[in-house]
């Protein structure tokens, strides 16, 4: 139920709409993960070198890397937040 699509311009700037999940803590090192219909907007401006896209909104950048038609954001988080996001190119 997680979904999304990041739109990259050529004019150097993204976007991401994305439909996400409800991650609660619940008893015993348990997790109640829900489908959230709430969708999220970003946007901002991007960067692109040896095979890392560099997006960037606030003061965090997002880096993902480039392998083929896929990029690849490694969060480096178990649960409740995720441990990758991959984004495949259509």
């Amino acid at each position: 139920c997680v979904s999304g699509t990041l739109t990259i311009n050529d004019v150097g700037t993204w976007s991401l709409n994305l439909n996400g999940v409800t991650v609660t803590t619940i008893t015993g090192g348990l997790f109640d993960i829900r489908c959230n219909q709430q969708q999220s907007f970003n946007s901002g401006t991007w960067a692109f070198q040896n095979n890392q896209l560099t997006l960037f909104q606030g003061v965090d950048p997002i880096i993902l890397t480039l392998d083929g038609d896929q990029l690849t954001n490694l969060v480096g988080e178990t649960l409740p937040d995720f441990f990758s996001e991959v984004y495949q190119k259509r």
